[in-house]
């Protein structure tokens, strides 16, 4: 998953913003009678400011997290739940130890000599009633594996939808109280996006707040 503006993440953040930068203005204190003005470019308060970073690589490491659990459970279709534990276990660790190292071996080799034994059985035509029971028996927890592919294909996504939204939503309220705050400190009424489609929401404007957002969400 690459930075802003190359992950469905920040488009969706972007999509979420989309609503709060015509009305965040709003929220200022109009100083004078005459109504003013200005315009923050989305894309450019994200690219800058330093925790959208942070998000990034945060959702980053948790769908690779996610993936590589579901490519552990995929590849080692005949061993039984306390080994897969053990293999994503062993897996989320940065430097696992040199006993965990060699667990992890140990499983992998066990589960590679299922699957050899499982082919065998399945190219035997003269297979005794003893290695069909076997066979049943292998095929029967390789189908309870895949189905249990299935069921974590759907709770890892909505594991990374919720923590997703858990982590655009605090920055939704990071940039709108910086918004306001900057249109507040600078006696804007009303603030309007930039740079959110195909045709930018304003095609010109002489007050532009945008660094000044960033730097109020840097100081944080």
């Amino acid at each position: 998953m690459s930075r802003i503006g190359n992950i469905a993440v920040i488009a969706a953040l972007i999509l979420v913003l989309f609503t709060l930068c015509s009305m965040s203005g709003m929220a200022a204190e109009n100083k004078s009678a005459v109504t003013t003005f200005a315009s923050v470019d989305i894309a450019k308060i994200l690219g800058g400011y330093e925790k959208s970073k942070l998000v990034d690589d945060q959702l980053a490491g948790l769908q690779a997290s996610l993936r590589q659990k579901l490519q552990l459970r995929m590849m080692n279709k005949l061993i039984g739940d306390a080994e897969y534990k053990q293999l994503c276990d062993i897996a989320s660790k940065m430097s696992p130890t040199a006993d965990e190292s060699k667990k992890r071996s140990e499983i992998l080799e066990h589960s590679a000599a299922l699957e050899k034994e499982f082919q065998s059985l399945q190219q035997n035509p003269k297979a005794t009633d003893a290695e069909k029971a076997r066979m049943n028996e292998l095929q029967a927890i390789m189908d309870k594996n895949a189905a249990l592919a299935k069921e974590d294909e759907t709770s890892f996504g909505d594991q990374f939808q919720k923590k997703q939204e858990e982590l655009i939503g605090g920055l939704k309220k990071d940039v709108e109280s910086a918004v306001a705050a900057v249109a507040k400190e600078k006696g804007v009424s009303m603030v309007f996006c930039k740079s959110l489609a195909q045709f930018d929401f304003i095609i010109y404007s002489s007050n532009d707040i945008t660094e000044d957002v960033v730097k109020k969400l840097n100081k944080k």
